[in-house]
């Protein structure tokens, strides 16, 4: 059987309950609230329901899930729907084909191409958007971003979604002014658009508006702490503005009270507590055995090496905790995948992922050796996804590295060069200040520190 669901794709089942179940589950998706995936497993029974395969081989893939067994069936499941599905659910079939054979862009490519023949195709929407965030691939991102802007008419049931990954595609870009006009207008249409409200506080951050970021989180407050598949998110970039402004026992209670709580089965919500972590330590504050909980929670990770981005928080954790079982299969496992396997997430493993794992776990032992590994690694570091205020954790490192090795003139070339996209940048500006103390020039780091102070109205540590 064969119908269109709720956004105008066509869907083939055997029961007319996993039509229900879907345009429940991408509604739901669409404004990061529920669960989805519980909505799309409960189909399991349908042996026609061929995009419910896909999107359960998606979300796990993105949550760094091995290929092992489950996945595997659920890929041959829908491989063998193949000849008996619409063209577009065929190419979908195809593209998470591709995700799971390690080749994240090329999937990305071929939900963009469903995307170009059926504009209408929500799940083509969400995963081409996933897989370019996924890659660090602002580009492919904002160009396909605009075209599906372009394609939809403004009565089209997704087009809050389009303006909001449009909006987040430039900001990526750094084309401030025009990524908050998409943001805006897709909360204009759907208030609840979480993504949307996410890439404003993103603008704001990047701008230094830190008032105005504040002001904004707080009057959506009501909204977002409901929308449980993003709020995690949303509460780390609130502690963001606190640690900006030196209010770290607020950035703390975050933790404490919501990042803590978080459930260890999903890797993506708990690099927020461990990036929070990781930065407070850099801003000289204690967190006590904070990250002994975190770590544990991780655990049930260790052995997963398919998403970079989230390697790379599992690194931080373990590398604090290095006694705890899992930490050590952790490291001794970063092996994976194989030198001789030819495909997009191998090298991006052999050569960011693995080595920014061993550098930061060597930043906690040695944090002045481990400034010449960071600084190798800066020009790929896009590559392991995320956005750009997640990876300027690792930018936040390198530079707190070369301070600590007494390179000052690399830490200052360092620290240039970013200050240069990003002249409002509350943490360049404080290492700034850091690294003129250290040279003894008091004049400069008081001149830093006011600019630092002035971007937040208060004292900056």
């Amino acid at each position: 059987m064969k119908s269109s669901d709720s956004y105008g794709t066509v869907v083939t089942f055997r029961d007319p309950g996993s039509l229900a179940a879907w345009n429940a589950a991408m509604n739901a998706h669409a404004i990061f609230t529920g669960d989805p995936g519980s909505l799309i497993a409960a189909t399991d029974d349908d042996s026609e329901f061929a995009l419910g395969l896909v999107y359960r081989v998606a979300m796990q893939l993105r949550g760094g899930m091995p290929v092992g067994p489950e996945l595997r069936e659920l890929l041959a499941r829908a491989d063998a729907l193949a000849p008996s599905v619409s063209a577009s659910e065929k190419l979908h079939i195809e593209a998470v084909q591709l995700m799971a054979a390690g080749e994240t862009s090329r999937a990305g490519d071929k939900w963009n191409l469903i995307l170009r023949a059926w504009p209408h195709d929500f799940l083509a929407l969400k995963l081409s958007h996933d897989a370019f965030f996924l890659r660090g691939d602002i580009d492919s991102m904002l160009a396909s971003s605009r075209a599906q802007v372009g394609r939809l008419k403004p009565d089209a049931p997704s087009r809050h979604v389009a303006l909001s990954q449009l909006a987040f595609a430039l900001e990526e870009s750094g084309e401030f002014a025009a990524a908050e006009h998409a943001a805006k207008e897709a909360l204009s249409i759907e208030e609840r658009d979480c993504w949307a409200l996410h890439c404003l506080a993103h603008v704001y951050e990047s701008e230094g508006r830190h008032a105005e970021s504040l002001a904004f989180l707080e009057s959506y407050a009501p909204i977002w702490r409901k929308q449980n598949m993003l709020d995690p998110h949303i509460w780390w970039h609130l502690a963001l503005r606190y640690i900006d402004a030196g209010e770290h026992h607020q950035a703390l209670t975050v933790f404490d009270e919501q990042l803590s709580r978080i459930d260890a089965a999903n890797a993506w919500r708990l690099t927020d507590a461990t990036s929070l972590l990781w930065r407070l330590e850099l801003a000289d504050i204690a967190t006590g055995d904070r990250w002994h909980a975190v770590a544990l929670k991780w655990a049930g990770h260790a052995a997963r090496h398919q998403n970079a981005f989230l390697n790379v928080h599992a690194a931080m954790a373990f590398s604090h905790v290095p006694d705890l079982p899992e930490a050590g299969a952790f490291f001794r496992t970063l092996a994976f995948p194989s030198d001789g396997e030819a495909t997009e997430r191998a090298s991006i493993f052999r050569n960011v992922a693995r080595p920014l794992a061993e550098a930061l776990r060597l930043y906690v032992n040695d944090a002045a050796a481990a400034a010449e590994p960071l600084l190798v690694l800066m020009p790929g570091l896009s590559d392991i996804g995320g956005s750009r205020t997640q990876r300027d954790l690792v930018e936040r490192t390198c530079s707190a590295a070369l301070l600590a090795a007494g390179d000052y003139d690399g830490c200052r070339r360092f620290l240039d060069a970013r200050q240069g996209e990003r002249p409002t940048s509350v943490w360049i500006l404080s290492h700034r200040a850091a690294l003129a103390r250290s040279t003894g020039d008091g004049a400069a780091a008081a001149r830093f520190t006011r600019q630092a102070q002035e971007m937040t109205g208060k004292s900056v540590c």
